[in-house]
């Protein structure tokens, strides 16, 4: 969990700082944050603050004034703090009394529509009714990252490769995208030789497009066939 919060640009700048100034930045950035009335300053006065108190820099390291501090920041409308706090943290619900149950649906139908399978997750205990219009939002986005139309999605739905419109990854990409198991079953059962290879766009093998998006019956499915579990240590999964 941690990795996620060690932020190499941001604690990379307060580390190369003699202790004293490291010190002297943190009180700063603690009088900004307790004292100023600007939501985007002390939004990312708090947000670094968090930062260094996981990094050890200029305090001592401690978890849990970090995620106070991510708190703050998210309340006050820092999107990477609301962010950490649905995907780094096992919140299922609202993480701090201050925070409603309809803001914490609002941070969790954004983080969800940029494509969050852990924040389409907790949508759906929180607000079935937010998580439908959410899923199909997320899903979109992930076609279009893929380079998909809506024809090509619909088409595909009711034929694994379009009729050869489609390379065979292409068409292994929308099926996880798609959370068509079948589809996925019957490609790699057809071209082993695809279960541990890069088929998206950005070069990810099929377990680990689908750890990304959170197609938990398609992990299982290919880690059942054998595919490459280890794949999750270096990529940062």
């Amino acid at each position: 969990m941690l990795k996620h919060l060690k932020l190499r640009v941001t604690a990379g700048i307060y580390q190369k700082m003699p202790m004293r100034i490291q010190k002297d930045v943190v009180r700063s950035l603690e009088s900004i944050c307790f004292t100023s009335t600007d939501d985007k300053l002390r939004a990312a006065a708090a947000f670094s603050i968090a930062v260094a108190h996981v990094n050890g820099v200029g305090v001592r390291f401690d978890i849990k004034m970090a995620q106070d501090f991510l708190i703050r920041a998210a309340r006050w409308g820092h999107e990477q703090a609301q962010s950490m706090l649905i995907n780094i943290f096992d919140h299922q619900g609202p993480p701090d009394a201050t925070i409603s149950l309809s803001v914490w649906v609002d941070w969790l139908k954004r983080s969800a529509e940029l494509g969050s399978g852990t924040a389409l997750r907790k949508l759906e205990a929180a607000s079935a009714s937010s998580w439908s219009p959410a899923k199909e939002a997320s899903r979109m986005r992930h076609l279009e990252s893929e380079g998909f139309d809506i024809l090509q999605s619909q088409q595909a739905v009711n034929d694994v490769q379009c009729a050869g419109r489609m390379s065979t990854s292409q068409s292994l990409v929308l099926a996880i995208i798609n959370e068509r198991d079948n589809l996925v079953d019957e490609l790699i059962q057809d071209n082993p030789q695809m279960l541990n290879e890069p088929v998206s766009k950005a070069g990810e093998s099929p377990l680990l497009i689908s750890c990304r998006l959170a197609r938990v019956d398609i992990v299982k499915l290919l880690v059942n066939k054998q595919a490459d579990a280890s794949i999750g240590d270096t990529s940062g999964i």
